[in-house]
């Protein structure tokens, strides 16, 4: 596996992931604070 392509995915995905997570959080603590 080339290094510059896994890197550049893997930065990639950590950013989605990242970002995914980052609103699923926030939901949470939404739904949390609401009830």
């Amino acid at each position: 596996m080339p290094t510059t392509t896994a890197n550049g995915r893997s930065r990639e995905e950590d950013r989605i992931l990242t970002n995914a997570h980052g609103t699923v959080m926030v939901i949470g603590w939404m739904i949390l604070a609401s009830t």
